[in-house]
């Protein structure tokens, strides 16, 4: 093992792991959402504010909760450019949630 090491850092071919600095092209925090405070801070207050978390399945399976109401008529109030980011995929759906919780803070 110590002699493939060696000959990694020989060719200049041996990684180290460490945190990236900077704006991070290579990644899906490209806008630095990770480590945004006021992502956190809504987050925060989110899980404070809803009973579940988490992937719970299809309402008709798991039962319907009033916060997805909410956020169903906080989507409806968006102007159209905003709607439009609204798709069957979770990863929209929770770009989404964020925009439209950051707005009702203000942010």
């Amino acid at each position: 093992m110590a002699s493939c090491l060696s000959e990694l850092e020989r060719q200049a071919q041996m990684r180290e792991l460490s945190t990236t600095r900077g704006v991070n092209l290579c990644s899906n925090d490209y806008l630095g959402l990770s480590t945004d405070p006021h992502l956190k801070e809504a987050l925060r207050e989110g899980l404070a504010y809803c009973e579940r978390m988490g992937a719970t399945g299809s309402r008709l399976l798991s039962g319907h909760d009033a916060v997805w109401d909410e956020l169903e008529a906080e989507v409806r109030c968006l102007p159209p450019e905003q709607k439009r980011l609204c798709s069957s995929t979770p990863a929209s759906l929770l770009i989404l949630a964020f925009s439209a919780h950051c707005r009702v803070l203000g942010m």
